[in-house]
């Protein structure tokens, strides 16, 4: 995956961090071209049938799965992965799948890869609804993250903001100091070899 800054991201890697979640089946990170890193969730849903059945939560998996305190579960699993990652590799925004990935669906190949387009394709609503979420600030559990950072708070307020995130933020960068070898004409370096 290449974002639209340029970062590359390997997907396979943050997958198989998700799926290591014993709440998680399946995981697709989406975010080629995109901003930043979105992320299709499948549960596992024999876990979340104990979880539901203990937890006295009934109806459709569909609507087990916009259960706030599931959400909050799987936010917690996926700000796990987050914690590990750079800051681009980093899934802002998720949503959870009420079906699995399949071969018969289209989504997987023979060998059992994740046909990216594919996916793209069929879960465009949902990842369109997941982009338009993140970029206006997110609204409710669509929003990752661990609350508002330096950058975003420039916008807000840019002086004290600036003032709290240091000399980068404000545009000045400390240079290294330079060792006595190199300040003069070269001609120590000379002397010291020859």
């Amino acid at each position: 995956i290449v974002t639209a800054y340029g970062k590359n991201s390997a997907p396979a890697p943050i997958e198989n961090a998700l799926k290591a979640s014993r709440w998680v089946s399946q995981a697709v990170v989406i975010g080629d071209r995109r901003q930043y890193l979105a992320a299709l969730i499948v549960p596992d849903f024999d876990v979340l049938k104990g979880w539901a059945g203990a937890e006295g939560i009934g109806g459709t998996i569909a609507e087990q799965l916009h259960n706030p305190r599931l959400r909050a579960i799987l936010e917690a699993e996926v700000q796990a992965v987050n914690e590990h990652l750079a800051r681009y590799e980093q899934i802002r925004v998720w949503e959870l799948v009420p079906t699995e990935f399949t071969l018969e669906g289209g989504e997987l190949t023979p060998t059992l890869k994740v046909k990216r387009r594919v996916i793209n394709v069929k879960y465009k609503a949902i990842l369109d609804r997941l982009y338009a979420a993140g970029d206006a600030g997110g609204a409710g559990p669509l929003r990752g993250g661990r609350g508002k950072r330096a950058h975003d708070r420039l916008a807000v307020d840019p002086p004290r903001a600036r003032a709290r995130a240091g000399p980068a933020a404000q545009g000045t960068r400390r240079q290294a100091p330079r060792s006595r070898l190199h300040q003069g004409d070269g001609g120590e370096r000379r002397a010291a070899v020859g």
